[in-house]
């Protein structure tokens, strides 16, 4: 009686492309510097420790550090490069 076929003739609403969120490169780099920095003074409170036993760790945390310390580099340099790229006149 007033019930419509499953299939209405109605045309459905054209959603336009959705671009995907571009991710905050900024906050990301300030996470991880943070990050850096918390390592940093577990890797120089070792150090700094008369212990003897202390060392294999701070041994480790200095080595991760120059890991993160080169991973922060490349991701500000391909920060750079692609912000320089995307505020080129065109």
């Amino acid at each position: 009686m007033g019930s419509r076929a499953a299939h209405s003739s109605r045309r459905e609403r054209q959603r336009s492309p959705r671009r995907p969120a571009v991710p905050d490169v900024h906050a990301i780099m300030a996470r991880l510097g943070r990050a850096q920095a918390l390592i940093t003074v577990a890797q120089r409170s070792l150090e700094a420790d008369d212990r003897m036993d202390a060392y294999p760790e701070a041994v480790v945390l200095k080595t991760g550090l120059a890991a993160l310390d080169a991973v922060y580099d490349e991701l500000d340099a391909a920060d750079r490069q692609l912000y320089g790229l995307w505020n080129a006149p065109l």
